[in-house]
C-alpha cells in the first residue's frame, strides 16, 4: 500500500498543475468502506473537479459458503487506485460522481469446519482436518471496477480552505476466479490413497466456491475526507 500511495503523491503535481487556471488544488485524506485513504482534488470548471488518490485496507473475516457449513476464514486485502469526475449541477456542496479505479484487492484465506469439527466437508466427501489441513482458498477480483454515486462538499471552491467531504456510492468489485489448493495425508486418512476422488472434490469445493463468488458484484461506498486547499 505504501509503494501506492508514493505513486500518487508523485502524480498529484501533475493534476494540480492542470488546475492552476481554475479554481483551485486541495489534497484531501479519507476513511470509510474503501480503507483509508489519500486524494488529490483539482476543479477543472465551476462545474467539475477531478480526483485522483488510492485507499486500501486490510479486512479480516469469516464467511459461510456452502449448504454444508464450509466456512471460509481470511483477509480481504482491499486497494483501489482511482480517477473520479465530481460534477456539481447546482455549483454548490452537492455533487455526482463517476468514475474507474485500478482494483488490486483481493482474498486469501483457508477452508475450515464451522461447527469446529474433526472432518471437513471438500465436494462429496469428508476428510479428517488433520489430514488436509491447511486448504488454502484464494479470489482475484477484475482489474478495472467503475464508481458510482454522490457526495457533499467542494474542496476546491475559493470560500474553502480546509474542509470536510463525503461519498456515498457503490463500485463494482466484481470477482474474477476463485481457487482452492490441498494436499492430504494417506497416512492420517485412507481415503487420501484416492487420489482421483480426492482431485475431484477440490475442483468441485473450487467450483461451488466460485458459484458464491459469483453472485458478489456491487461494493458500498461510504468514505469520509478532509481536505486542505492551496
Amino acid at each position: 500500500m505504501k509503494r501506492k500511495i508514493a505513486t500518487v503523491v508523485a502524480l498529484l503535481p501533475l493534476l494540480g498543475a492542470g488546475a492552476a487556471q481554475a479554481e483551485g488544488f486541495a489534497v484531501g485524506v479519507k476513511a470509510g468502506t474503501t480503507g483509508i485513504g489519500l486524494e488529490g482534488i483539482a476543479s477543472l470548471s465551476p462545474y467539475l473537479n477531478a480526483r485522483i488518490g488510492y485507499s486500501g485496507m486490510t479486512f479480516d473475516g469469516t464467511a459461510t459458503y456452502n449448504e454444508k457449513q464450509t466456512k471460509l476464514d481470511g483477509d480481504l486485502d482491499l486497494g483501489l487506485a482511482s480517477l473520479i469526475l465530481d460534477l456539481h449541477p447546482f455549483n454548490n456542496n452537492f455533487r455526482i460522481s463517476a468514475g474507474l479505479a485500478y482494483n488490486n484487492t483481493t482474498l486469501k484465506g483457508t477452508l475450515n469446519s464451522k461447527s469446529g469439527g474433526a472432518t471437513l466437508d471438500l465436494g462429496d466427501s469428508e476428510y479428517l482436518i488433520t489430514a488436509v489441513e491447511p486448504v488454502h482458498a484464494e479470489i482475484d477480483f477484475n482489474e478495472f471496477a467503475p464508481y458510482i454515486g454522490i457526495g457533499y462538499g467542494n474542496p476546491v471552491h475559493e470560500d474553502n480552505r480546509l474542509s470536510l467531504y463525503v461519498d456515498l456510492g457503490v463500485t463494482q468489485l466484481k470477482s474474477g476466479s476463485a481457487t482452492v489448493e490441498a494436499s492430504c495425508d494417506a497416512s492420517i486418512d485412507p481415503q487420501c490413497s484416492n487420489t482421483a476422488q480426492f482431485n475431484a472434490d477440490i475442483a468441485k469445493e473450487q467450483k461451488r466456491l466460485q458459484d458464491e463468488v459469483d453472485d458478489f458484484d456491487w461494493y458500498p461506498v461510504l468514505n469520509i475526507g478532509l481536505a486542505l486547499r492551496f
